[in-house]
């Protein structure tokens, strides 16, 4: 009688740990400036996390990144300062993502002068596409 209560205990665990709720994922896909160009493969649930040396030095402020908000998801934004102390180093910005949809966008983030006329630079651009 021991035995099959604790047989049926086991195969209890096993069948609620083995159960799975859609297609999610708490991967974490880690980009940087060398991955522009790029495409990235995610699935539904994983996290896509770009970080970007800040351009501030050159009078530059950050565009809002640009994407399909029925793709992707921007849940955070987050500024680290220079560690170094060197002139010019404003640090750097990190943008996380949730992949919530299927399908391809293109995720791009730029930076622009303040000044009218002035120029802008991609920072990142690339193909995100999700089974």
């Amino acid at each position: 009688m021991k035995f099959l209560y604790i047989s049926i205990v086991i195969l209890a665990v096993f069948a609620i740990v083995s159960c799975k709720k859609g297609n999610t994922s708490s991967k974490v896909i880690t980009l940087t400036a060398t991955n522009s160009g790029t495409t990235v493969a995610a699935l539904k649930g994983e996290t896509i996390r770009i970080t970007l040396s800040n351009p501030g030095d050159g009078g530059y402020q950050l565009n809002d990144p640009k994407f399909d908000d029925s793709i992707l998801s921007l849940t955070g934004h987050t500024h680290q300062a220079s560690t170094t102390g060197n002139t010019g180093d404003f640090g750097t910005d990190t943008w996380t993502f949730s992949v919530k949809g299927s399908g391809k966008t293109t995720l791009s983030i730029s930076a622009a002068r303040n000044s009218p006329g002035t120029d802008q630079v991609m920072l990142f651009s690339g193909e995100i596409s999700v089974n």
